[in-house]
């Protein structure tokens, strides 16, 4: 017996490898790596969880294999080869690519929907004009969310991110007219594609760098730094600048003061050497 897992809903083999192991333990306890290696056809029962960690790639020679062991349907099997390819992607077009090629096996509501939530994210704006609205009063005049954000995308985008705002049911008309958001907050995105978020993310970067441009200085903080540590110190400074991070979102979150200013938090820790021993 397969668990029901919904094959679709996964970016990453890897994780829904994880989780059809966790499931069928939880449904079968006497599943094992062991069982799964024999219905697969190879011998060795450490492969499964040396893939699902990271310490191997699911090659074509192990592919038809675990499409046979995890029981797939023909249409679920091709949509898992491109899962592995999109995983695997050496690079963003590429990615891209099969991406695109991974939406067509989707329910068509399931295929608006991401195509929809690509067009969000697709832009820095398009988030920006959701929390504005949550700040700003907004009927027909958009001219005042114009000159609210800085820089100014331009009266017809603001136009279309409104349509595609309405479209995805994130912002609605109150019962005075006004373009307020659904939910105050928006999470997620990876389950997009780490393709999109890296380009929205580079998106994000570049408008740091024009900041200066429309802001003062008492404004923003950016700063930068070149130190050299040791490998054990790099790893407490990522662990510190992900706790400072949900830090400042919870904050954010639980805030009992009507919001004032839309902020952009980019936080950037990143090796400019390899690793000396």
């Amino acid at each position: 017996m397969s668990p029901a897992l919904d094959i679709y809903s996964y970016t990453d083999y890897r994780a829904y490898l994880a989780d059809y192991y966790a499931k069928r333990k939880e449904a079968e306890p006497w599943f094992s790596y062991r069982m799964f290696a024999r219905k697969a056809g190879f011998s060795s029962s450490g492969l499964y969880p040396n893939i699902v960690n990271g310490l191997r790639n699911l090659s074509p020679h192990y592919l038809p294999g675990f499409i046979h062991a995890l029981g797939l349907s023909v249409r679920e099997a091709e949509f898992f080869r491109l899962l592995v390819d999109y995983t695997h992607c050496p690079n963003d077009t590429k990615r891209q690519d099969t991406f695109a090629a991974m939406a067509t096996y989707l329910p068509d509501r399931v295929q608006r929907i991401y195509h929809a939530q690509r067009q969000f994210y697709s832009c820095w704006y398009h988030v920006a004009i959701h929390q504005a609205l949550g700040i700003i009063k907004v009927n027909k005049d958009i001219h005042e969310l114009a000159s609210f954000l800085h820089p100014n995308p331009g009266l017809v985008q603001i136009r279309k991110a409104l349509r595609l705002l309405e479209s995805l049911e994130l912002i609605q008309r109150d019962r005075y007219g006004y373009l307020r958001p659904i939910h105050s907050n928006l999470m997620g995105g990876e389950e997009l594609g780490s393709d999109l978020i890296r380009n929205f993310q580079a998106s994000l970067l570049d408008l740091g760098k024009s900041a200066h441009e429309y802001f003062p200085k008492e404004t923003r903080y950016q700063i930068t730094e070149t130190l050299g540590v040791s490998a054990q110190l790099a790893s407490t400074f990522r662990t510190r600048i992900r706790a400072l991070h949900h830090e400042f979102v919870q904050q954010a979150l639980q805030e009992k003061t009507a919001a004032q200013v839309v902020l952009q938090l980019n936080i950037q820790l990143f090796p400019v050497s390899e690793v000396h021993n």
